[in-house]
């Protein structure tokens, strides 16, 4: 599964009203403070990105983690961007710092699951998984972003079984076994 982002970066212009002329430059610096702070706390996704990408080693189906190549490709973008006279070498670095990060924290949680696997069966437990993903979505800015995907994915995944279902009728002078007879009853009244 892949799912891709893009990422623009705006400057917002807020207009006060009347109630907001009372406002000081300081109560305004203490917002933007706040959301600074919220923005920093976003940081968990990555973490928890990290963490679960470890899973691959123990998923029956098959896994991507392509977070790397992804930075990679924006970074790519973004020096295409700078070449033709953007001046965004900000977000540049931004981007190889993120790389960098990500790149230290998945050998450590790698390391450390080497280290552990090593000495005694201690994977990740599907109540850890569960608990991660629940902070994903308490994320201030993003969680409900992020919980509304998910539950658009399920319900895609749902429409999609639904719709793959076929029902057979088998010809009429066939003589069914009981069993069959009894799962048809059951299947007819589930469907109204």
């Amino acid at each position: 599964m892949h799912i891709t982002y893009k990422y623009e970066r705006n400057l917002t212009y807020i207009q006060l009203d009347d109630s907001d002329s009372l406002r000081t430059p300081q109560s305004i610096m203490i917002l933007i403070d706040e959301r600074i702070t919220e923005l920093r706390k976003e940081t968990a996704i990555r973490q928890i990105c990290v963490k679960l990408s470890i899973l691959k080693s123990y998923s029956i189906t098959p896994f991507n983690n392509e977070m790397l190549e992804y930075l990679r490709h924006f970074i790519k973008e973004e020096k295409q961007k700078q070449i033709e006279g953007k001046n965004n070498a900000e977000i540049i670095r931004g981007l190889e710092q993120m790389t960098k990060d990500y790149t230290i924290e998945l050998n450590l949680v790698k390391e450390n699951i080497s280290l552990t696997t090593d000495n005694c069966d201690n994977s990740m437990k599907i109540e850890e998984i569960f608990i991660l993903v629940q902070k994903l979505y308490e994320l201030p800015i993003n969680g409900k972003l992020i919980e509304e995907q998910i539950t658009r994915m399920k319900e895609g995944r749902a429409h999609a079984v639904i719709s793959a279902e076929q029902y057979v009728d088998l010809p009429t002078g066939f003589n069914s076994p009981q069993i069959l007879l009894t799962l048809k009853d059951i299947v007819n009244k589930t469907k109204r």
